[in-house]
């Protein structure tokens, strides 16, 4: 299948920096596991055009998953994040990554427009 959609252009950028708290447990019974070494990896994504499915648009350099991870700051374009629709659901998703497996720890499901509101965004 392949789709296509109308790309609007637009010069803006969306300027990101996060930075995590109250992190859970992810490593769960394995985590006196010797030598393992485990990440942190944020992942954006936004709606498909057509159907339910989401799309990513970013993916973070992975940080040591330890204390409060915090991503370096980073730039989107609106085009890219969201083809310039500032109502268009983008989804943030935090993932615990190790050498045998990727799992979500959290995501936030939600729009440019809501994110602008807010001068700090918990999830």
């Amino acid at each position: 299948t392949i789709r296509a959609e109308l790309v609007e252009e637009d010069i803006r950028n969306c300027t990101f920096e996060l930075k995590c708290q109250k992190i859970p447990d992810a490593r769960g019974f394995f985590k006196k596991l010797v030598g393992t070494k485990a990440y942190m990896l944020l992942k954006i994504m936004k709606k498909q055009s057509t159907g339910n499915g989401f799309l990513p648009v970013y993916v973070s350099e992975k940080q040591p998953a330890q204390g409060t991870p915090a991503f370096k700051k980073f730039d989107i374009k609106v085009q890219k994040l969201c083809n310039s629709d500032f109502d268009l659901p983008i989804k943030f998703g935090l993932y615990y990554v190790d050498k045998y497996s990727e799992k979500l720890l959290g995501e936030e499901l939600t729009t440019l427009e809501e994110f602008t509101k807010k001068a700090k965004y918990d999830f």
